[in-house]
């Protein structure tokens, strides 16, 4: 058992809470048992988790073990001193990034979630497990997002870094060049917004892009879009980015499932 703040292992993956060293190793952090379930189920290559011993986390840990993962114990102020939260939750995992790449992601699929500029990572986290639920074939995130493998974002995706191509560092210019070239259509939402969202043929190929909800969409991405409304009750000016971003991808699975389309992948 690790007890040491100074172990190499121990040092590499508290480096990880910084998002330079993310970016710069290719490596995140996960954390909790129900998290690197999900984690696993999705087939993620094998990483490093750390435990305090327990036996709610036995079976957990046992399935990682037959995947070829590397099982590390340590004591609880080592676990603590990794961990994102105020009490860590008995596993924290060093995972690889998945890569993907922009072209590749726009091949196939009639449905992409375009995130621009959300800040929250709660709500990037809620926003990616939507997209997959929903059956979408990727998510595109502009510069100046969120890191999806910020620690809150990746436990709050649930498993859905793996399950899903995700896309960062996008500028809006270059997002709007490659959705043309792939004719796939822009949609985003707005009080301004002519027509209500259910108006909108969302069979097609479309993405659907979600701006913060303080400044909204940057500009070329507002402008190349088909601007639809969210009705809503006199006196709120909008609903949650993540709650937006449900409303929209789930009324394309609405249209395609009362058209006879099969909305996810198969």
């Amino acid at each position: 058992m690790i007890t040491s703040l100074q172990n190499p292992l121990v040092q590499q993956a508290r480096g990880l809470l910084r998002r330079k060293n993310r970016e710069e190793r290719g490596q995140f952090l996960l954390e909790g048992p129900k998290a690197l379930e999900e984690a696993v189920l999705a087939d993620c290559p094998p990483g490093t988790v750390f435990f305090c011993p327990s036996p709610s986390t036995e079976p957990l840990l046992a399935l990682m073990k037959e995947k070829g993962w590397q099982v590390v114990p340590v004591n609880e102020r080592v676990l603590l001193s990794m961990a994102d939260t105020a009490t860590p939750q008995e596993l924290i995992a060093v995972l690889d990034q998945p890569q993907s790449q922009l072209d590749q992601a726009l091949k196939q699929g009639t449905l992409w979630l375009v995130i621009d500029g959300i800040q929250d990572p709660g709500n990037l986290g809620t926003m990616l497990r939507t997209a997959v639920a929903a059956g979408a074939s990727g998510v595109l995130m502009t510069k100046g997002t969120v890191d999806p493998y910020n620690p809150k974002a990746a436990r709050a995706s649930a498993g859905a870094l793996f399950r899903i191509p995700i896309v960062t560092g996008l500028l809006p210019d270059e997002l709007m060049e490659k959705l043309g070239e792939a004719q796939i259509a822009l949609v985003a939402t707005s009080p301004r917004g002519k027509i209500p969202y259910y108006e909108l043929d969302m069979t097609k190929r479309l993405a659907v892009a979600i701006g913060s909800e303080g400044g909204g969409l940057s500009p070329a991405l507002f402008e190349g879009s088909q601007v639809v409304s969210i009705p809503q009750a006199p006196g709120i000016d909008s609903l949650n980015a993540a709650i937006a971003a449900a409303v929209l991808c789930y009324e394309g699975v609405r249209q395609k499932l009362q058209r006879g389309v099969q909305p996810f992948p198969l």
